[in-house]
This record gives structure tokens, C-alpha cells and sequence, in this order.
């Protein structure tokens, strides 16, 4: 009898804590911050700052607008236009306004960017210059490999023949020797 009691309490005790975490709005609070940057994906140029203050929101909503999702924001330069709940309890507050997409700073993004196409565009420009510079100079060499080998085939030639030129005129002063 006392076990099935005992066992009544554990079952009541299970129950409560499955009620406690089904009614309570901060169990399994949100989503981690990376399946919730889904909702910052869509904030697309020209879209209205309340738009994007409503898509920063749902995200911060999605995460339990936990210290980590503030993080990422702050980290990506998102930037709303509207306070969100519970920014005081960061340690990291955010800038005054969280969106990616500010004139500014996208303007000092591309600019930023032409720059370093401009330099990558330079030094390529330049590497192309070396490798045809040492292309035509690969070439040169090599024609003059093949001058080169002409001239020591030629030599060669040379030297059989004046090889065959002395060996004849030994011949010939060997006969004038024994026929002497």
C-alpha cells in the first residue's frame, strides 16, 4: 500500500512538472540563434525601416531576445529604430538602431569593396604583365637553346669532317711513308 502511494506522488510530481514547462512562455524558450536568422535573411534593400525593425523583432522574439541573439545583431551591424523589451539586461547593448542595410554604412561597405576589387583587379593586372614578361623571355630562351644546338650540330659537322679530312691525309702519308 505504501508503495503504490509513493508511486502516486511520483506520478503527480511528473504531472505537475509537465504542466509547469507546458504553461509556462519561457520554457523551451525560442530558438537558438542560428535557426532564428532566418527571419534577418529577408530584410531585403528598400524594404521600410518598420518592416525591418518588425523582422530584427520577430528575431529577438524567436531567441527569448537572450544576450546571444543581441550579440550576433550587434556583431552584424543590424540596427532597429524601435527599443526592444529586455536590452537592459544585457551586458552588450546594441546601437541605437539595428539594421544591415543603412545608407550608410552599406555605402562604406561598397566602397570597401570597390577598393579591394580595385586592388585585387591591380595586382592581377600586374601578375598578367610578369607572365608575359616571363613568357616572352621563356621564349627567347628557348630560341636560343635552338640556335645554340644548330650551331653545336653544326660544329659537330665540322669536326667530322675535318675528323675524315685528317684521317685521309694520315692515310696519304702513310703511303708516302712506305712508298718513300
Amino acid at each position: 500500500m505504501k508503495e503504490k502511494k509513493c508511486m502516486k506522488t511520483v506520478k503527480l510530481s511528473l504531472l505537475a512538472v509537465v504542466v509547469a514547462t507546458a504553461v509556462s512562455p519561457s520554457a523551451f524558450a525560442g530558438d537558438t540563434v542560428e535557426a532564428a536568422t532566418t527571419e534577418l535573411t529577408v530584410i531585403q534593400p528598400g524594404m521600410s525601416q518598420s518592416e525591418i525593425d518588425q523582422k530584427i523583432g520577430r528575431f529577438l522574439e524567436r531567441t527569448g531576445n537572450s544576450v546571444a541573439a543581441q550579440n550576433y545583431l550587434i556583431a552584424h551591424d543590424y540596427q532597429t529604430t524601435t527599443p526592444q523589451e529586455n536590452t537592459a539586461a544585457s551586458p552588450v547593448q546594441p546601437t541605437n538602431t539595428l539594421n544591415p542595410i543603412t545608407n550608410q554604412a552599406q555605402t562604406d561597405r561598397d566602397n570597401g569593396q570597390d577598393t579591394a576589387i580595385q586592388d585585387a583587379q591591380h595586382a592581377i593586372t600586374v601578375a598578367q604583365t610578369d607572365i608575359d614578361a616571363n613568357t616572352a623571355a621563356i621564349t627567347d630562351t628557348r630560341n636560343d637553346v635552338s640556335a645554340v644546338q644548330s650551331d653545336v650540330t653544326n660544329i659537330k659537322g665540322d669536326v667530322a669532317h675535318a675528323q675524315s679530312t685528317a684521317d685521309h691525309a694520315n692515310a696519304n702519308a702513310n703511303t708516302a711513308l712506305i712508298n718513300g
